[in-house]
């Protein structure tokens, strides 16, 4: 298990921005900001959770508030 999030800015074929991150940050973020995740799509894939939107500026939030949470969690 990978505990980082993985982010592009480029789109994938199509069309969305892709956020990748571990299933139980993902589960801590919805908890905590359920409205980041209204306008997504998650695809469970073993433990990694793949976040797809349209929006770049909500991939790149997404993928902030993961690797803070993940930073707090290793300190």
């Amino acid at each position: 298990m990978t505990s980082r999030v993985k982010f592009g800015f480029k789109k994938t074929p199509d069309g969305y921005f892709l956020v990748i991150i571990p299933v139980d940050v993902f589960n801590a973020l919805r908890e905590q900001k359920s409205y980041l995740f209204e306008k997504t799509i998650a695809e469970y894939v073993g433990a990694e959770v793949f976040v797809k939107t349209r929006s770049r500026r909500l991939a790149l939030e997404i993928a902030r508030k993961a690797a803070l949470l993940i930073s707090n969690k290793n300190s």
